[in-house]
Parts: structure tokens; sequence; C-alpha cells
């Protein structure tokens, strides 16, 4: 009895060699992790693919190189040239003024971290009407320019450290910039400014979009 016992557990351990050493030939139990790293590629790529690409210098429309606006000239000490709503222009910051820089947008509330803004800038007079609401967009593919927003109705000179200024705002995005202006039942005055992040300059282009406010 115990003989036969010992030849069914040999004829046993026979019949499972192929099985239990893992026979490739036999249908095989996918993995878990399987599944996930082959659909890794394909899921990554609709990321990519779904992610809006940034513009190209083609669609902007501006040439790194242009250096045709360096040498606008200043209406006075301070701004470049007057805007108006529905105008579009182009400008480069070289050539520009260098009033302002960390202490001046910290002091005035334009933006809370300044980023070593020791470059020149482009200085920009805006008169809006009375119930406006204005929208300033700033296209700059060839370097970190930063787009900036103040209430100031003097003509004769711009604000410094020492002068009050009520309303700034700044967009310090990395592509390009915009900026929402407003009135109310009186016009106001702004000055839009384009500065370089760390000095850069560089060619950039200016929208100005108006449309009446509803009361």
């Amino acid at each position: 009895m115990r003989r036969l016992l010992w030849i069914g557990l040999g004829l046993g351990l026979l019949a499972c060699v192929p099985n239990c050493q893992g026979d490739v030939s036999g249908p095989s139990v996918p993995l878990p992790w399987t599944k996930k790293v082959s659909e890794a590629p394909q899921k990554l790529q609709e990321v990519i693919t779904l992610r809006e690409p940034k513009k190209s210098l083609s669609e902007d429309g501006l040439a790194c190189d242009d250096t045709s606006h360096v040498a606008d000239k200043l209406a006075n000490t301070c701004v470049t040239k007057e805007l108006s709503c529905g105008q579009t222009i182009e400008g480069h910051t070289k050539g520009g003024v260098d009033h302002w820089s960390n202490a001046f947008y910290r002091g005035k509330a334009c933006t809370p971290l300044p980023q070593d803004y020791d470059g020149p800038e482009r200085v920009y007079r805006l008169v809006l009407p009375a119930r406006q609401l204005a929208d300033i967009t700033l296209a700059t593919p060839c370097a970190d320019l930063d787009l900036f927003g103040m209430v100031w109705s003097e003509t004769g000179r711009c604000p410094t450290e020492e002068h009050n200024v009520t309303v700034c705002d700044a967009d310090v995005d990395t592509d390009g910039g915009h900026l929402r202006l407003f009135t109310d039942h009186h016009p106001q005055t702004y000055l839009i400014v384009v500065d370089g992040k760390r000095a850069a300059e560089a060619p950039f282009r200016l929208k100005v979009e108006c449309q009446t406010r509803r009361e």
C-alpha cells in the first residue's frame, strides 16, 4: 500500500513539471501592471496633443532681430506716444526710459514680487472715455517682458517713488500679458508700461480693444 502511494506521488510530480516550471507555449496570465505600462505612452501623447501650443514667431508676426522701433522718439521725458481704443502698435523696450525699477513697482502695489526691472521700459498714455472697458494685450515672443497699467493724469511728467499712484495693476506671466481697465462716468488717463525682467530688451506688440460698459 505504501509503495503504491509513493508511485502515485511520483507520477503527479512528473505531470506537473511542464506547467510548474512555466511552459511558454501555454496560455499566459497577464500581470496586473502590464496593461498600465503599455498604455502610459499613449496617454502621455494624448496630453501633449491636447495642450495648446505656444504661439510661434510667424503667428505673432514679430521678428526678434527687428530693431526698427528702437529709435522711436519720446513725446516727453517719459511717454513714447499716445494710445487709443482699437489701436495696435509695435515697439521695442530698448530706447525707452529707465525711470522705474523693483522699488517703484512694489511701492505702488503693482506687483508684490518685482523681478529685477533694471532695464529700459516703454511707456504709453491711454485716455479712456467714460463708461469703457479696455483690454490691453501684450505679445512678446522674443523675451520675458511684462505689462503694467496705472492711473496717472499728469501729462508733463511721469510718477516717481515719491508720487501717489492710486491704481496700478500688472501681468507678469512669462508669455505675454493682459490687463482689463475700466472707467465709470468720467474719463480716466492710464499709463501703459512694457518692462523686461532682468533688463530684457526685445520687440513687442500692444493691442487695445474697448467696449462700452453696460449700466
